[in-house]
């Protein structure tokens, strides 16, 4: 699912605002990965408080997304 918002995140450009969680919890993956520079909001008992924002893709998240596409390994 990560790969999958990523190339979503791709699709539609940054910034990419969310405040769902599944999404946030994936944002913060892709943070994490090196893929994506991103502001994540605190988590407290497990559920984040506020809004998740993509500020850009990174070289290595755009190389990803690039392999997956030209591969069809699409998630």
């Amino acid at each position: 699912m990560s790969l999958k918002l990523l190339m979503r995140i791709v699709d539609h450009g940054c910034p990419f605002r969310t405040i769902d969680q599944t999404e946030i919890i994936h944002i913060d993956t892709l943070k994490a990965a090196g893929m994506v520079e991103a502001d994540v909001p605190p988590a407290k008992s497990g559920v984040y408080s506020g809004e998740a924002v993509v500020h850009s893709i990174t070289p290595v998240g755009l190389s990803i997304d690039q392999s997956m596409r030209r591969s069809g390994r699409i998630p």
